[in-house]
């Protein structure tokens, strides 16, 4: 399991990096924006959160076959603690910004919790692969 999670931070660094490096691009390159310093603070919210989510859902190892229920749960209460930090940074970024530079930060928010999201879907996805393969060896 060990090996798995530092796979999937690594995927997680990856995804982050690129979607950053893609949505930079496109903000100061085609759009002619300035990157605002709280920019960086997306992704780094994201990455602090993936490696918590990632943590979580691989506590326990693979070695308990009946509790899938346990982590489902674990799972959907990082989803749920996720939804109302973003939903505070969101504010935050709000309350100290400046309403005109909202929208550019709305949209990149959108951008990288969606891909965080697809992200956590996948990971979860991986550790349950990775749970039923070991049980089936050991059956």
């Amino acid at each position: 399991m060990t090996q798995l999670r530092k796979k999937l931070m690594l995927y997680l660094t990856a995804t982050l990096a690129g979607v950053g490096g893609i949505l930079c691009f496109l903000v100061v390159v085609v759009f002619k924006h300035d990157i605002t310093t709280c920019y960086v603070s997306i992704p780094i919210f994201f990455l602090f959160f993936g490696v918590f989510s990632i943590l979580t859902i691989t506590k326990n190892g693979i070695k308990h076959k009946n509790n899938g229920r346990k982590r489902a749960n674990k799972y959907m209460l990082v989803r749920t603690i996720k939804i109302f930090l973003g939903g505070t940074f969101f504010l935050l970024y709000w309350y100290i910004v400046k309403p005109e530079d909202m929208q550019g930060f709305a949209l990149t928010f959108a951008v990288f919790y969606l891909t965080y999201l697809a992200f956590e879907a996948w990971s979860f996805i991986q550790v349950e692969k990775k749970i039923k393969n070991n049980v089936q060896q050991n059956s």
